[in-house]
């Protein structure tokens, strides 16, 4: 590593951690005293396999899970949980990024997809927001009382755990 832009770590600290704390600490004292409330995150599939281009989103988004689960014992008893969901490849501005990395290549942004879907991605296509939506949605829920400093990837199997 050569140099790093201080001004964007300070953006990603701002942005993937202190956001976050100020929302928990504001918020999960009202939850424990109504004994129910819901904390969900959102991470990215860049702390399991981070690069160098990477490297400093993923250790926000490490940092963020980390505090995830510390929340989720903290308030475990009290009725509130606290998760994070990581979505995988998505249409965001990183996959713009890798259009402008396609056009470099020669090849379509369609193709530049195809690459990354066939080589990592088991069911072949990009996530859908719907279905990380969905994910959130299910952990917002009353049925998701057991689950609590957990990581649910949505990720088309990209990353799959035992």
């Amino acid at each position: 590593m050569r140099s790093v832009d201080l001004d964007a770590w300070d953006r990603l600290l701002q942005v993937n951690l202190t956001a976050p704390l100020q929302l928990a600490v504001g918020l999960l004292g009202g939850m424990k005293e109504k004994k129910w409330g819901r904390v969900i995150n959102i991470s990215s599939i860049s702390v399991y396999d981070n690069t160098p281009f990477n490297m400093l989103y993923a250790a926000t988004k490490s940092a963020l899970q980390s505090f995830t689960r510390a929340w989720a014992r903290q308030m475990a008893s009290s009725g509130v949980t606290v998760n994070a969901v990581t979505p995988g490849f998505t249409e965001t501005p990183f996959t713009e990024a890798l259009s402008s990395h396609a056009s470099r290549e020669a090849i379509t942004a369609f193709e530049a997809y195809e690459r990354v879907f066939r080589t990592y991605v088991p069911t072949r296509r990009s996530v859908l927001p719907a279905e990380i939506a969905s994910a959130v949605l299910f952990l917002c829920s009353k049925y998701s009382g057991s689950i609590t400093g957990d990581v649910i990837n949505v990720s088309g199997g990209q990353f799959m755990t035992a």
